[in-house]
């Protein structure tokens, strides 16, 4: 997980098949999530604790993120 902050904006990449998933953390417009590329990935859970005691994710970007916790 790698953490980036641009313009005031702050993005997490996530490594997923060999590509880079980029997440904004604190959109201001709609879509309240954005991600690029397309695609899925997994966090784990000690990762999503990460994000969530960061203060800069969005309560909407944690609900997604979440849905891509491991089960492990």
């Amino acid at each position: 997980m790698e953490f980036v902050e641009q313009e005031g904006y702050h993005f997490v990449c996530f490594p997923s098949d060999g590509r880079r998933i980029w997440v904004m953390l604190d959109p201001k417009t709609e879509p309240y999530y954005k991600q690029t590329p397309k695609g899925d990935y997994l966090i784990t859970r000690s990762d999503f604790e990460a994000l969530e005691a960061n203060g800069h994710t969005s309560l909407t970007v944690l609900a997604c993120l979440e849905s891509h916790c491991s089960k492990k």
